[in-house]
């Protein structure tokens, strides 16, 4: 059984919508803006405090406001640098993707909440 199997009987599932930056070049002029519509929206799980401190870097703990985990076979998109993440109405900036801690079974998402 998965990790997140295991998880759903534990906690439930949200949804999660991801962003990644528009970006338009035009006379020597990047202009960077997000879209209007998600480009994936997928269920995942949000961690705070210290179940979030327990699974990402030293070097960031300190500076993250928790970690999004989504499964790896939902994720249809690279996540780019400067993306942002919406769940229950609160928007995040991603600071990183990592999947070495759950080996190819569970993407982890650092993030820094904005408003």
């Amino acid at each position: 059984m998965s990790f997140l199997k295991k998880l759903h009987g534990l906690q439930s599932p949200i949804s999660i919508s991801i962003y990644n930056k528009d970006r338009t070049f035009s006379g020597g002029t990047v202009t960077e803006s997000f879209p209007a519509t998600a480009d994936l929206t997928v269920n995942g799980y949000f961690w705070q405090g210290s179940r979030a401190e327990a699974v990402v870097s030293e070097k960031i703990r300190a500076t993250i406001d928790g970690v999004l985990l989504i499964d790896y076979t939902d994720m249809t998109i690279a996540v780019e640098d400067g993306a942002r993440a919406v769940l229950n109405g609160d928007t995040f900036d991603i600071v990183t993707e990592d999947d070495i801690l759950f080996a190819n079974e569970v993407l982890l998402y650092p993030v820094r909440k904005i408003n």
